[in-house]
């Protein structure tokens, strides 16, 4: 199943579902935890509970990016903001993984982070935003299975290419887009 064509009603449910795995899984190790005598197996259980509403607040984060993900131009344009954001608060959540992991073998490499920890989170942000951007504006026009079609290095001539658009002509393709957005949100309300 491609991207474009899974609906968001779809995406919701599996999410949700990964969601309540996890929270089995982790309701199970914490029980697991409590009858072993295993520190470190302990420890991580510990964190993993105690830092429970970050995960799933990441969790969320990706699950609206994908939502807005599969939408058409213009509605995808928020995507890669809350990617860029969940990725910040997960790469947030490692390091203090780390820090519980350096805290039990007493390694040294946290000062090293807490430098780039600086850079990292800047850097992490605009890499993810481009990358995004960058997806979503190379995708226009290209639907799927079709290649986007090279422009031409010179310029088409004007008697041979197509006239420029009036903004009567871009206002009626937006309202055509709206339109399309609310009968897509209105067809799979009727498919449940």
């Amino acid at each position: 199943m491609t991207r474009r064509s899974r609906s968001i009603p779809w995406i919701v449910a599996s999410r949700l579902l990964g969601i309540v795995i996890f929270l089995i899984v982790l309701a199970v190790a914490r029980a697991a935890a409590l009858t072993s005598g295993n520190a470190l197996f302990s420890t991580l259980v510990d964190f993993f509970y105690a830092n429970l509403g970050l995960i799933i607040f990441i969790g969320i984060l990706f699950l609206v990016a994908e939502c807005f993900g599969v939408l058409i131009f213009p509605l995808n344009l928020p995507a890669p903001l809350f990617n860029a954001i969940a990725s910040i608060f997960l790469v947030s959540f490692i390091l203090r993984l780390l820090e519980v992991i350096n805290g039990y073998y007493g390694l040294e490499i946290l000062p090293i982070l807490d430098i780039l920890e600086v850079l990292l989170y800047p850097l992490l942000f605009i890499m993810v935003l481009i990358t995004g951007y960058y997806e979503i504006f190379s995708g226009i026009g290209q639907e799927e299975g079709k290649p986007v079609v090279e422009h031409p290095q010179s310029p088409p001539s004007p008697s041979s290419g197509p006239a420029a658009k009036s903004w009567d002509e871009i206002g009626g393709e937006i309202r055509q887009t709206i339109y399309d957005i609310v009968h897509r949100f209105r067809e799979e309300i009727n498919r449940r």
